[in-house]
């Protein structure tokens, strides 16, 4: 989130959430527990008390609460990448104007989203009321969430979709 939009307060308010997290007390003291312990890393430790929260989080009856797991896990990927930097980012970087088909989109990766190459996102996972969501509305690129029948053996081919309507066609006809 850290190239989030100057001026987009959704962005600076989510952001601002994110920060947070990472300086929750609850969340260093265990770690630092765990560290201390001297049995597990720095990148075992986060990965684990992360994880304990994320599932607390989707265990709630309140569903915007439990959209709330998908912070805490982009906060955990955030941190982890800093412990244990890949090199690369494993975020897709499309050569042309394409839809976005994932899991679940997490706030950071919206973020990085260029209305002139993520002409749209779908998701299998996630809500309208998402931080990622948010951002992507604010960046006008449409998502749909709850997708779940698109399969990776529909990766490369021609998709459409309506934001408006919900309506997602793979290899539609020439007039849609």
């Amino acid at each position: 989130l850290s190239d989030a939009v100057p001026g987009n307060t959704a962005a600076e308010a989510i952001r601002a959430a994110h920060l947070a997290v990472m300086d929750d007390p609850v969340l260093l003291q265990k770690s630092e527990a765990l560290l201390e312990s001297g049995q597990i890393t720095a990148f075992t430790a986060w990965t684990r008390v992360c994880d304990e929260v994320i599932n607390a989080y989707q265990a709630m009856k309140d569903a915007y609460l439990r959209e709330r797991a998908a912070d805490i896990r982009d906060v955990k990927q955030m941190v982890l990448q800093e412990l244990q930097p890949s090199g690369a980012s494993s975020f897709p970087s499309p050569n042309q104007p394409s839809i976005l088909f994932t899991q679940e989109l997490l706030p950071s990766e919206a973020a990085l989203c260029s209305a002139s190459q993520v002409v749209g996102v779908i998701a299998r996972e996630g809500s309208p009321t998402s931080h990622a969501a948010i951002l992507l509305r604010a960046a006008s690129i449409p998502m749909l969430t709850g997708v779940d029948w698109i399969t990776s053996s529909d990766a490369g081919k021609t998709a459409a979709m309506d934001g408006s309507s919900g309506e997602v066609w793979v290899d539609p006809r020439q007039d849609v």
